[in-house]
């Protein structure tokens, strides 16, 4: 947003008018009220100094550059005003405001009166509807009061205005059969040396409220992609925090594995007086961690063994088993040779008693 500082604002700003090609002597001259509508005549400023675009934030291949330069009056009521700031159209259906956004801008105060004639006063569509039309009353208008913008009068240059209202009209309608173009303007009143100083600086004004004008959107519409990103990414948050604490986890397991070791290679790695106490703790603490580890995997170790054990006793009784019935297998063979062995010696013995008995 353009602050509402008055200070910057010139004072004058001129119109120089051409009809029918004759450019009129005087150059019409208004005074602007800095002071009640800052907003409204800087809008004014920056269509009579807008002559290459500069002082435009809208910027379109579309839309020709926002000036009073080569505008015309495109509608002359007689005995009321002349009015003219259509620079796209030339019928009154167009126009915009070069530095505010979306080419419109509300009304100002409605304070002003139309109380006499030179009063210049935005034209409007209905209420904040201000674009870049304005017009100047030939006579006091109260009508008006309460409706339009009052922001300037008109101080010198007068038999101007008088000299457009005396144009032929086409017919019934209040549109001039003669061009009436602005062919110059700017700030100040029409001298040429003072009012390009002053234009210049005028220029670099509006230049500077463009960029700061520009850098507080930008940073408007950069925070709202931040929040937008924001919540976007806060499922993926929880997500991932979900995951770090269970890598967390399990690095705490690993570490209680190698605690031996980390607390080792940290011990003859850096030296301090305090590195005696240090070891003494990490001994104390590794015997409590040893007798514990031996507790358990001695539990382990009996109930292993009370489970052997048993399975021991078990397969032993099968041995037992397996040995009396070899045993007895083996007896009874032993007996049947003995028994063989007996009949077989009593055989040879008869028949020695045999032959002894033939030989004789």
């Amino acid at each position: 947003m353009l602050s509402n500082d008055s200070k910057d604002i010139p004072e004058f700003c001129y119109l120089q008018v051409s009809i029918a090609g004759q450019v009129q002597p005087k150059p019409i001259v208004i005074q602007l009220h800095k002071e009640t509508c800052p907003k409204t005549c800087r809008n004014f400023v920056a269509l009579c100094t807008n002559d290459d675009g500069e002082a435009s934030t809208i910027t379109s291949p579309q839309k020709p550059i926002a000036t009073y330069r080569g505008c015309r009056f495109h509608r002359i009521v007689p005995n009321f005003m002349c009015q003219a700031g259509d620079f796209e159209r030339f019928d009154g259906t167009g126009g915009y405001s070069p530095i505010y956004h979306g080419g419109r801008f509300n009304d100002e105060n409605l304070k002003g009166r139309h109380d006499r004639e030179g009063v210049v006063s935005m034209a409007n569509a209905g209420k904040n509807t201000n674009k870049s039309q304005f017009f100047i009353t030939l006579k006091a208008t109260p009508h008006l009061d309460g409706k339009h913008v009052v922001f300037g009068q008109v101080v010198s240059g007068m038999e101007g205005v008088h000299a457009m209202a005396t144009v032929e009209l086409e017919g019934d309608r209040p549109v001039p059969l003669q061009r009436i173009v602005i062919s110059d303007c700017g700030i100040g009143k029409g001298d040429q040396q003072k009012d390009d100083k002053n234009r210049k600086g005028s220029l670099k004004r509006v230049r500077e409220e463009k960029d700061d004008s520009d850098r507080k959107r930008s940073k408007k519409k950069h925070k709202k992609r931040s929040k937008s990103k924001h919540r976007y990414h806060d499922n993926d948050d929880d997500g991932s925090r979900h995951r770090d604490r269970k890598k967390g986890k399990k690095r705490r397991r690993h570490s209680r594995k190698d605690e031996d070791s980390d607390s080792y290679s940290d011990s003859s790695s850096s030296f301090s007086p305090d590195d005696d106490s240090r070891d003494g703790d990490r001994s104390r603490h590794r015997r409590k961690h040893r007798s514990k580890s031996e507790e358990r995997h001695g539990r382990r170790k009996h109930s292993s063994s009370s489970h052997g054990e048993k399975s021991r006793s078990r397969s032993s009784k099968r041995k037992k088993r397996r040995s009396h019935r070899s045993s007895d297998s083996s007896s009874s063979a032993a007996g049947h040779k003995s028994h063989s062995s007996n009949g077989d010696e009593d055989r040879q013995s008869d028949r020695r008693k045999h032959k002894h008995k033939s030989r004789r």
